[in-house]
């Protein structure tokens, strides 16, 4: 649960709840999955956004692959229930279902 008094410099309070779960194996894949909820009076177009916008769910599910202890692949999709004048389909915005790969490399 995380918790915002001054979401985005608007002055209005915001709250995001989230959960997820993973599972690996011994070869180095893994899968996971995750789902959030942002609420709070900042989606209020009388006390946050400009322009009003609802509560919205954001989800996901992917496959991850380690390579040693420093660096991981992974391929994930997600999306939001945003839809209307809210969903985005373009740009780096976008709320629309889209797949999304990533390399992260720890440094010990």
């Amino acid at each position: 649960l995380s918790y915002s008094d001054d979401f985005a410099g608007l002055g209005a309070s915001a709250w995001y709840l989230d959960g997820g779960a993973s599972y690996d194996w011994d070869n180095g894949f893994g899968v996971f999955a995750f789902a959030g909820y942002s609420f709070g009076n900042a989606f209020d177009s009388s006390e946050g956004l400009p322009f009003g916008a609802p509560d919205y769910f954001n989800y996901g599910l992917g496959v991850a692959y380690s390579i040693g202890d420093n660096v991981s692949l992974e391929v994930k999709a997600v999306g939001t229930n945003q839809d209307g004048i809210y969903k985005i389909e373009k740009g780096v915005f976008e709320n629309d279902y889209r797949g999304i790969a990533a390399i992260t490399i720890s440094i010990p």
